[in-house]
């Protein structure tokens, strides 16, 4: 992996076979790179790279099973739909990918904005 890690934790995903909610260990990487893993040490299973055409967007929110949700659209027209363990890291995750977003498209004033909520 290269670039250095914004922010990493556990967040749950919508399976691509069955749609069913599946928790990973993810990296937000300072280069755009979103990573996931099965658990901290093991191999990464997938990735996507964030771009200025990204978007964010909240989700549902799951307060059943105490899960918080965003949406991740690529810009390529695939949504992800996400799931953090509180509102406080979703909302961290949130901040974090609209900074390094911004950084990537340029947007200082974009920066300032999201580090002063």
């Amino acid at each position: 992996m290269e670039g250095g890690v914004v922010l990493e934790g556990f967040l749950h995903k919508r399976g691509r076979l069955r749609g069913d909610m599946v928790r990973r260990w993810y990296r937000l990487l300072d280069n755009g790179e979103l990573v996931w893993q099965q658990d901290k040490a093991s191999e990464v299973k997938g990735r996507l790279s964030l771009s200025p055409e990204t978007t964010l967007g909240p989700g549902a929110e799951y307060a059943r099973e105490e899960l918080y949700g965003f949406a991740l659209e690529d810009g390529k027209g695939r949504t992800r739909e996400l799931l953090a363990p509180s509102r406080g890291d979703r909302e961290l995750w949130l901040h974090g990918m609209c900074s390094v977003i911004a950084v990537l498209g340029n947007d200082v004033e974009a920066v300032r904005e999201v580090r002063q909520r």
